[in-house]
């Protein structure tokens, strides 16, 4: 027979603290995974024309590159976008000064369609 007197602990507290447990360690874990990704730079491939029929007739494209900072919380810094043609020569350098990009913010760096310096090598590194 139980005293009435005597409290009992709920059968659930063991499996609650090991939950907290698994938690704290996987939270741990993931900031530093993040520490990780501060700092990229990008390879981006701009196809500023593209190829049609049995002739190889070059189609010229308007190039659009769009970056889209998808944190929901914090900004990005863009220190550089250089666009570059198939032989690897700088075409041209977007940016004079680093840029800021908010939370969900977008922005995009146009190549005309008539600019047909790239080539169907062209493309972009972003720093």
């Amino acid at each position: 027979m139980r005293s009435a007197n005597k409290t009992q602990r709920p059968a659930s507290c063991p499996k609650l603290v090991l939950l907290f447990v698994v938690t704290l360690i996987f939270s741990s874990a993931v900031a530093s995974e993040v520490e990780l990704l501060k700092g990229q730079t990008v390879y981006v491939p701009a196809y500023s024309h593209i190829y049609h029929g049995d002739r190889d007739k070059p189609f010229y494209l308007t190039v659009t590159l769009s970056i889209r900072n998808t944190d929901l919380n914090y900004s990005i810094n863009i220190f550089s976008v250089d666009y570059y043609d198939s032989d690897g020569k700088l075409l041209k350098r977007y940016l004079e000064e680093e840029s800021t990009l908010s939370a969900l913010a977008t922005t995009r760096y146009v190549v005309k369609e008539f600019d047909r310096t790239g080539g169907s090598g062209a493309n972009f590194i972003v720093v």
